[in-house]
């Protein structure tokens, strides 16, 4: 059974809460973010959309600036991390990188990306997830829009399905 479990309206609302609170509250003025798959992307373009539309009035520290991006690859059941075709690397280095990611289940694509990245000499790294799956993950609770304490498929907003509904601005679960 498919079930919407978290509209676009609340998703808009939880960027502006991370940005407002969660964000602000490091002292950061000027964040790069960098995606990591397509659920980082989405997630990038909606802090920053939430950011420019609603929040800049208010606040002045997100500055998204430049998106890097890059893919998870599966090598041997391990994730790897690698540089999308065209982006240069080097602009990480002495950032605050803000690292954005769909779903983090267990944190390995986590840890191999912020190995990656750490490559690159940020100043800082800071993750923010639209999806942290509580249940079986074994790393810190990174920060996240909403969190998820059961095993359930998900899609829409990044993630896809059979390749498709990644543009679906909710998300959905399959019970």
């Amino acid at each position: 059974m498919i079930q919407k479990i978290w509209t676009s309206e609340q998703i808009d609302k939880r960027c502006v809460d991370i940005i407002l609170n969660d964000l602000t509250d490091k002292g950061i003025k000027r964040y790069l973010p960098v995606a990591i798959g397509n659920g980082g992307v989405e997630l990038s373009y909606r802090l920053s959309d939430r950011y420019f539309n609603e929040v800049n009035r208010e606040f002045n520290g997100l500055v998204p600036s430049i998106r890097i991006i890059f893919d998870v690859v599966r090598k041997n059941n391990k994730p790897n991390i690698e540089e999308k075709e065209g982006f240069d690397c080097g602009w990480i280095e002495n950032q605050n990188v803000l690292l954005l990611l769909g779903v983090v289940h267990s944190g390995k694509t986590l840890r191999s990306a912020i190995a990656k990245i750490k490559k690159f000499k940020p100043r800082s790294i800071t993750t923010v997830a639209t999806v942290w799956k509580s249940y079986n993950s074994n790393i810190k609770e990174p920060l996240h829009l909403f969190e998820l304490d059961a095993d359930r498929f998900l899609f829409g907003f990044g993630m896809d399905y059979n390749g498709d509904f990644i543009k679906e601005p909710n998300i959905y679960c399959i019970d």
